[in-house]
């Protein structure tokens, strides 16, 4: 059974989710809600609950920060965006911030249940992110070897980008040029055959690099 807690300030977004999914025919049950993500961490328990569904813009809040105040107070508990915000941009942010999924309200349900189960089994899920390379996970990515390890140097980098330094910060917290870094991460693009930055994140973040 996968219980899910939402978080969304539309008592119509909730109440449709609850029609959506019922756990004895879907084995999903929304086991709690809450307007806003205070109200959340009052509360939500962590170990009632397997997933936090968060609507990406509530109230004056910014989302990030509503992300932030749920990681810091469920560290373990992976947090999915739900929204109707079509946007590569906030995809990043949401992905860097922490968050374990980005969907879309106007996704099916079983477009949802799938995503839901995946992150469920502790996979990454930003189908217009990584263009759906979730889901061709296995075909693309083997298991970790010896010689896909990163140097003290590169892992610096790339540890540094995740939590949200630019590379001007990274530059400067390192003493090396911002065209340094891009060579870094230039080298290390090439070495996993990553289509770009945001790719490689996610690929050191799945296979557990970094």
């Amino acid at each position: 059974m996968l219980r899910i807690f939402v978080i969304d300030d539309h008592p119509l977004a909730i109440s449709g989710l609850k029609s959506m999914f019922r756990k004895d025919r879907d084995n999903i049950e929304i086991c709690g809600s809450a307007f806003d993500v205070p109200l959340a961490m009052q509360e939500a328990k962590p170990s009632a609950c397997d997933i936090i569904l968060l609507d990406l813009w509530i109230r004056d809040i910014n989302p990030l920060e509503n992300l932030r105040m749920l990681k810091r107070k469920f560290p373990f508990k992976p947090v999915v965006i739900l929204t109707y915000e079509d946007s590569i941009v906030w995809q990043q942010k949401m992905f860097k911030a922490g968050a374990a999924g980005y969907l879309l309200k106007t996704f099916k349900k079983g477009q949802l249940r799938e995503a839901l189960e995946k992150v469920a089994e502790e996979h990454l899920v930003f189908p217009n992110l990584f263009h759906d390379v979730t889901q061709q996970r296995d075909q693309h990515f083997s298991p970790v070897t010896k010689s896909e390890n990163l140097t003290p140097h590169q892992y610096d980098v790339v540890s540094m980008l995740t939590e949200g330094n630019s590379r001007a910060q990274i530059g400067k917290r390192l003493s090396i040029s911002v065209s340094t870094i891009e060579k870094i991460l230039s080298s290390i693009r090439k070495k996993f055959q990553a289509r770009n930055t945001s790719q490689l994140i996610w690929m050191l973040t799945h296979r557990k690099i970094i």
